[in-house]
């Protein structure tokens, strides 16, 4: 048999401490069900109606009114340094694969210098994956030993032209010149020697020493001689108007092209240094270092329903110029509030505040507004249509053993308005009917509307400007007897005359 068979055949005395008997059982059945009867005839009546001697009263009092805006916020640092990824983004961004702890003080520590290779600086902050880059630092490194060596060619190239051109006004011209000079020297001698024996000729044919036929060779000997000459005066004047001209123009291109592919590699080649030099710095901005003293905050993006949109830690990945650490000044502090659309014009610059933390109930700090948006904050999914408008409150000291955070949640309440010695009721005592504000007082036996002037209001207190007295008894919750009072008639709002049909669009 198992234990549930077992059980459900014990008797029934079984299941109670060992000498308690039918007879005490029977008594104390009906005494443990008195026990809650009693006790709710103990209790106090509770009743949502009205008590018998009639309606809640207050007294119309005279006092201080004071008008405080009370919104909620953040603590956060006046003055704070952001420590942003500096990295190009390539591929949706740079991973950080070590991050200093949050809450960690930092200082900087500029003239630090590696005792052991590899050793990590004191003030390191955030190291960023630099593999990407280093791959690219390598190829970056070929290109820049492949340009340089186009440009020592390009040099090269140059100067080889600039000594052609030496060389042919120095040498090749000089020398042809003299050639064709010589040769012009040569040609008028012949031509002289040739007339001097055509002259001779002339004399011995006259005398008949010599036949027709020579002298005749003669004369065309003359005639090939000035033919000669004539071309050595042509060789020489193209030499000089012409072969001279356009061998300096080919090497004046030659030079210009030279020096057009010498300054395209020099351009080609600094350009090549200067990647090199942007990626070695990148590859340098992956290690981030603290710029100043402070306390480690995560740039941690949280919505509206307290979500965490983009989350600091090993392994995310952040874009270029997105904030990673802020380092907040711990002694210059403010709050950031959120202001409802219908208070954010009783507020302006200057105006005091009390500020209470949630970290430190019992420490009461002092501020002062020091700026009020004059545009709304991005309004969300849920929250319709109210509009909210940021304000910065100065927190102007705290105590030294205040161990004050970023993000703190604070409550700020800034003074609006103070009216000495002015009438005011709880806003419970005033209704509106008709664009007019009525408060409820007694007429005998009954109840009595009575129209008043209301001023400032803070939720709580209402200024009366007109329409009642100090020590005057009203009723609370006046709204709850608006069906007793004898109130004026609401006109309707006029309407605005409808056009006449034939202006309508489409009619005619």
């Amino acid at each position: 048999m198992d234990s549930a068979q077992s059980t459900s055949r014990r008797p029934l005395h079984s299941f109670f401490p060992r000498g308690f008997t039918h007879r005490g059982l029977l008594f104390a059945i009906p005494v443990v069900a008195a026990v809650p009867l009693v006790a709710w005839l103990g209790l106090p009546r509770l009743s949502l109606a009205p008590e018998e001697g009639g309606p809640q009263m207050h007294v119309v009092r005279r006092g201080t009114f004071i008008h405080d805006v009370t919104e909620q916020g953040n603590v956060e640092s006046a003055d704070n340094v952001e420590v942003r990824c500096e990295v190009e983004s390539y591929g949706g961004g740079v991973m950080i694969i070590w991050i200093i702890p949050e809450g960690t003080y930092v200082e900087p520590a500029p003239d630090w210098e590696p005792e052991e290779p590899g050793e990590e600086p004191p003030d390191l902050l955030v190291k960023l994956d630099s593999s990407a880059l280093e791959d690219r630092l390598v190829q970056q490194q070929i290109a820049c030993n492949t340009s340089e060596a186009f440009l020592i060619q390009a040099e090269n190239n140059l100067e080889t032209a600039l000594i052609g051109r030496e060389e042919y006004l120095e040498g090749t011209y000089v020398e042809g010149k003299k050639k064709l000079e010589g040769n012009l020297s040569l040609a008028e001698e012949g031509l002289i020697r040739a007339q001097q024996y055509l002259s001779d000729s002339e004399i011995l044919h006259g005398k008949g020493f010599i036949s027709d036929r020579k002298l005749q060779a003669d004369e065309f000997d003359v005639e090939r001689k000035k033919i000669d000459l004539e071309r050595a005066r042509t060789a020489k004047d193209i030499l000089d108007k012409y072969t001279k001209p356009k061998r300096l123009l080919d090497l004046e291109a030659d030079i210009s092209i030279a020096q057009a592919g010498l300054e395209s590699r020099k351009h080609s080649h600094h350009l090549n240094l200067e990647k090199l030099a942007e990626i070695e710095d990148q590859i340098a901005k992956c290690t981030i270092r603290a710029p100043q003293t402070g306390q480690v905050v995560y740039a941690n993006v949280t919505d509206h329903h307290g979500r965490q949109e983009i989350v600091i830690e090993e392994g995310t990945k952040v874009r270029e110029r997105q904030v990673i650490i802020r380092l907040p000044d711990s002694r210059n502090m403010q709050v950031k509030a959120r202001i409802n659309e219908a208070r954010v014009s009783l507020l302006e610059e200057g105006m005091p505040a009390n500020i209470e933390l949630d970290a430190f109930p019992d420490v009461k700090l002092t501020g002062t507004v020091e700026k009020v948006n004059e545009y709304p904050l991005p309004s969300s999914w849920d929250s319709g249509n109210v509009k909210e408008y940021e304000a910065i409150v100065k927190i102007d000291a705290f105590p030294e053993n205040v161990e004050m955070r970023p993000g703190m949640t604070a409550k700020v309440s800034i003074r609006v308005g103070r009216i000495d010695d002015a009438i005011q009721l709880p806003v419970q005592a005033v209704f509106e009917h008709g664009r007019r504000h009525y408060c409820v007082v007694r007429d005998g036996d009954g109840l009595e509307a009575r129209e008043v002037v209301i001023g400032s209001t803070n939720d709580k207190e209402v200024v009366i400007a007109e329409g009642l007295e100090e020590g005057e008894p009203v009723v609370l919750g006046a709204a709850s007897y608006r069906d007793e009072l004898d109130l004026p008639e609401v006109q309707p709002e006029p309407e605005t005359a409808a056009a006449d049909p034939g202006d309508r669009p489409g009619e005619t």
